[in-house]
């Protein structure tokens, strides 16, 4: 199953999909803990954390499909550390594999994609 799957940087076309799966993770996320009731506004809030994450110079957001079917989507970014060194640190914000897709190993790959993104955008 991994030799079809592929992981590519996500873009503004995808903007629908990473939105969606967003949300599909933020519900999935309440259903675990209660306490993180998503807030009314949260279909807004998740299409402007999507948009803000691919305009990011500092953000990778990537796409995984399997045969045309998105798989899962990650979200991450550097961030600057005042408390620890090295300074610049990856921070994995969101992180969805679609049910299908779970226990398959796509999440491994999906993660070892974004410490390598996030590796070379902080020696850049």
């Amino acid at each position: 199953m991994l030799d079809r799957l592929k992981v590519r940087d996500a873009n503004a076309g995808d903007l629908p999909v990473l939105v969606d799966h967003t949300l599909r993770m933020l519900k999935l996320n309440a259903e675990f803990d209660p306490l993180l009731k998503p807030s009314d506004e949260v279909e807004e809030e998740a299409f402007g954390y999507v948009r803000e994450g691919l305009a990011d110079g500092r953000g990778v957001v990537l796409v995984a499909e399997f045969d045309g079917n998105v798989a899962g989507i990650p979200h991450a970014r550097i961030v600057y550390s005042r408390s620890y060194a090295p300074r610049l640190l990856g921070h994995v914000d969101k992180f969805y594999v679609v049910p299908g897709f779970r226990r398959k190993e796509v999440g491994s790959v999906l993660l070892s994609r974004v410490e390598e993104e996030l590796r070379r955008k902080a020696l850049r």
